[in-house]
């Protein structure tokens, strides 16, 4: 251990606790480490590029969102790609079985299918992928993938949805199309070529989007945008990543794509997908502080190797990437992310190419060291040791503070134009209580008052007028065989017979 640490729920076993009876008892406990997806870790199938998005706002509980790519197969290459699809849940786990929404089809989708309410795309065609739901602003919007021409489907740029904040984001009808992403005036390198993966994320009251764009190498670039018009940007953009490591390389692919935010109290961290899509898609990282100068690319830091890897799962997952984060339903940070199973655990035909949909979206914890950093390939054991998982306290019992059920009420009266002051008491328990009471014009005890019975009493004042005060009510009892007495000052108002 570094000496970080994390919270987590304990799920306690308090049947031993008898909270009737004053004692010590010691209470077991199991640490609640969420498990999330399949015995395999898929939480959804054929769900690549997964953006999942907590949401506490819209009805005060909270909600979880899933979008991602929807795939092709080998089976029917021409249908998949070609919609931007949307769930919801109360859970993460909640997601798996989710009815999942379609919200736009593809301009050229085979065979879309509008009776929700979808809109079938103007200008935006196969390919869509990557969608990512955000909120900016109190609207909704959906930053998503699309190709530009039926005819030439990898010219691709970033585009943009939008839903009213006050609607609800799972009823097709309620997005609007609002095009693609637009350059600021004089930037001759903003979706000049392949681009896609686009995120936004917000600090300091400033907004930003990333995107990977590909004029030789897939890089990353960023730009300001205000958040009234996320259509925008409002700055040229920067060169943000290039690949530069030998993970980010292979012989025939160079990429840094798949951009999403996460941020501690001191920095910001952009994490990206490298390499190829296949066994060596990695995750990558870049830093930087968070009231530094975002736009100044030398205020970021690359970490200079992956910090998740297929080597990470043993064999278990293959090529992880193309990630979100969110927060869990214990408030700790999380990222969603898609790995293939083994290859041998491929449907029949799959090849790890475009048609093959075997990339499913996972869900893992996210730590942050001691010193700052964000561990993504920390395994359950790590997380919290197997010894450490039960836990125990001890929890005392004292006697209950002592009470009687007895009511009094204090009035009074006018007698040949003096004030006459009248206590009555109410005896609400099931068993006789002895009450006396106390007022400024004299003492008397009403005896033991049996079950359900009131009694009154009157106090003479000699005095025409009397001022605010107190009457001390005292009840005793024996209760369970030890005795019982509780005080209580009832407070009166003034009080006059003058005139």
């Amino acid at each position: 251990s570094d000496g970080s640490s994390k919270k987590l729920g304990v799920d306690w076993d308090t049947t031993g606790v008898d909270v009737n009876t004053p004692g010590t008892y010691t209470v077991t406990g199991t640490v609640n480490q969420p498990v999330y997806g399949d015995a395999q870790g898929v939480l959804v199938r054929e769900r690549a590029d997964p953006w999942v998005f907590r949401d506490d706002e819209r009805t005060g509980e909270t909600e979880y969102y899933l979008t991602g790519s929807y795939p092709t197969t080998q089976a029917v290459p021409g249908v998949g790609y070609d919609r931007i699809v949307l769930r919801r849940a109360d859970t993460i786990n909640g997601l798996t079985t989710a009815e999942e929404q379609v919200l736009l089809w593809a301009n050229n989708a085979a065979a879309p299918n509008t009776s929700n309410g979808s809109k079938i795309a103007t200008g935006a065609y196969r390919y869509f992928w990557a969608p990512e739901f955000h909120k900016i602003d109190g609207d909704w919007y959906i930053f998503y993938t699309s190709s530009r021409s039926a005819s030439a489907p990898f010219d691709i740029r970033p585009a943009i949805m939008k839903a009213e904040g006050d609607t609800d984001p799972m009823v097709a009808s309620n997005w609007q199309q609002l095009g693609y992403i637009k350059a600021a005036p004089g930037d001759s390198a903003a979706f000049t070529s392949f681009s896609l993966d686009m995120t936004h994320f917000e600090v300091g009251e400033k907004d930003y989007l990333i995107w990977a764009e590909k004029p030789g190498s897939s890089d990353l670039r960023m730009a300001e945008i205000d958040s009234a018009d996320p259509t925008q940007l409002t700055t040229k953009s920067i060169l943000l990543s290039t690949p530069n490591y030998w993970w980010e390389r292979t012989a025939g692919q160079i990429i840094n794509e798949g951009p999403a935010v996460i941020k501690s109290d001191k920095e910001v961290f952009v994490f990206f997908s490298a390499s190829e899509v296949n066994e060596t898609y990695a995750v990558g990282m870049l830093r930087a502080p968070i009231g530094g100068d975002l736009m100044n690319p030398a205020t970021w830091t690359k970490t200079g190797y992956p910090l998740l890897t297929s080597e990470d799962f043993g064999g278990t997952q293959v090529g992880p990437g193309h990630n979100s984060f969110t927060l869990d339903e214990n408030g700790n940070p999380v990222i969603v992310y898609h790995a293939r199973p083994p290859q041998s655990e491929w449907i029949p035909g799959a090849n790890g190419g475009l048609d093959d949909p075997s990339r499913h979206a996972r869900v893992k914890t996210v730590h942050f060291a001691a010193d700052g950093s964000a561990v993504l390939n920390q395994t359950r054991e790590e997380e919290l040791a197997p010894a450490n998982r039960t836990v125990s306290l001890t929890v005392t019992v004292t006697k209950a503070a002592a009470s009687l059920d007895v009511t009094a009420v204090v009035g009074s009266r006018c007698v040949a134009g003096k004030v006459v002051q009248t206590v009555s008491v109410t005896n609400k328990e099931g068993f006789p209580v002895t009450v006396s009471a106390t007022t400024p014009y004299g003492a008397k005890s009403f005896g033991s008052l049996a079950a359900g019975k009131s009694s009154t009493a009157a106090f003479s004042t000699r005095q025409a007028s009397i001022a605010t005060g107190t009457v001390a009510v005292k009840s005793t009892a024996t209760v369970n065989g030890q005795p019982v007495t509780v005080d209580q000052s009832v407070a009166f108002p003034a009080a006059s017979c003058a005139g």
